[in-house]
């Protein structure tokens, strides 16, 4: 496995549409269904195709409004 095929934190809260310390706090949760990350020294990072898809299988709630008027 390359660096090129793990992806940060960061940029998995963003592909699910959490922020990064939801996904820390997603992490603590036992039962969680979060693919498993890999740990690099301090950072955690997640194995990309694994991360995409969790996401594919996870889309983000729609923040849609109701409409005015």
């Amino acid at each position: 496995m390359k660096l090129d095929d793990l992806i940060t934190r960061a940029q998995f809260a963003e592909m699910i549409g959490k922020s990064p310390t939801r996904v820390s706090q997603m992490l603590l949760k036992q039962g969680n269904d979060l693919p498993e990350p890999i740990r690099l020294g301090r950072d955690t990072m997640w194995v990309r195709q694994e991360a995409e898809e969790y996401a594919a299988a996870h889309p983000p709630a729609s923040s849609s409004k109701p409409p005015e008027g």
